[in-house]
């Protein structure tokens, strides 16, 4: 991922554009689950700048607990499709069940075609690995699109 770290030294992102630039966050909640520390972090620094409030999870075990024990329900999810225990689909759907109106973003290095019968509804969308941080907004703007 480092060579397509979405920002740069001066915080700006590929595109040259300011990860804050044009924010239309208003505060939501998101949950992050990724099982590789780096990419999660870096995601997490990211999606924070961009004005989000995120919580991480290593696991989509651990994800299930937060959704369940917050009081606040999350506005998204974004997980990584290949993690140990749960899938990224698998903890899409479970997480749709305990918070209908979450939407989902699933990142995955597997090619789209193998995901995208599975990813088609308007609460639920697929990102390929690796992105830019632009791609990651595009993506974000799209799932919250009414």
């Amino acid at each position: 991922m480092a060579q397509h770290d979405p920002l740069g030294p001066d915080g700006k992102s590929e595109r040259g554009d300011s990860p804050g630039a044009a924010v239309t966050t208003a505060a939501q909640r998101l949950l992050l689950v990724d099982d590789e520390p780096a990419i999660r972090d870096l995601v997490a620094r990211i999606l924070t700048h961009r004005g989000y409030l995120v919580v991480t999870a290593a696991t989509g075990n651990e994800a299930l607990r937060l959704l369940r024990s917050n009081t606040e329900p999350f506005d998204l999810l974004i997980t990584d499709h290949s993690m140990p225990g749960i899938s990224g689909l698998e903890l899409a759907s479970r997480a749709r069940r305990e918070s209908p109106a979450i939407r989902v973003l699933i990142t995955s290095a597997l090619p789209t075609a193998d995901l995208a019968p599975e990813v088609s509804t308007a609460a639920l969308r697929f990102l390929q690995k690796p992105y830019a941080a632009a791609d990651l907004f595009r993506s974000l703007e799209e799932l919250q699109a009414p």
